[in-house]
Parts: structure tokens; C-alpha cells; sequence
């Protein structure tokens, strides 16, 4: 696999990689999808991760969304008191 290929695969244009005359044997495939999804998802939890968020917010403006963020003084407490799951 070329330069190029790997180009396309990392950006996520694998129409450029078929275009190309490039097949995969279903191993790869798997392989493929299975690097994508651990950019995507936590393999541990399968909650979304870092990558999914960056994704989600670049897609705001076009869908007139709008994200706050909130920046909790001593939040340990918070979660000491009330517990985990109400925290998070």
C-alpha cells in the first residue's frame, strides 16, 4: 500500500483507495473498520471518544446547534458527596 492509499484511508476517502483499483481482503477490511471504530469509541466502555466529539462539534453550525461548557470549581466534591454517576 502506497502513500497515497494510506493518505485516503486516514482522512476517510476510501472512494479515492476503490477508485484507484485497490482491493482489500475481507481481513483488511475488518482491520479497517476496527482502526476507524477505535478512533470513534473507547474499546473499553464503547462510549464515545475524543474523535467522535471532534466530529460532533465540527458539525454544530451546519445543524444550528450550539455547545456550552461548564468549568466546575473542587467538581471532586461533587462527586465525592453525590456520587459518580450523578457527577460523571
Amino acid at each position: 500500500m502506497g502513500i497515497v492509499e494510506k493518505e485516503a484511508i486516514i482522512n476517510n476517502h476510501f472512494e479515492r483507495v476503490l477508485d484507484g483499483g485497490l482491493f482489500f481482503s475481507a481481513a483488511d477490511v475488518k482491520k479497517l473498520y476496527s482502526m476507524y471504530n477505535s478512533a470513534f469509541l473507547d474499546d473499553l466502555t464503547k462510549a464515545m471518544g475524543r474523535k467522535s466529539f471532534d466530529e460532533d462539534l465540527k458539525a454544530l453550525p451546519e445543524k444550528g446547534g450550539y455547545l456550552c461548557l461548564f468549568d466546575v470549581d473542587k467538581f471532586k466534591n461533587i462527586n465525592d458527596t453525590f456520587g459518580h454517576l450523578l457527577g460523571r
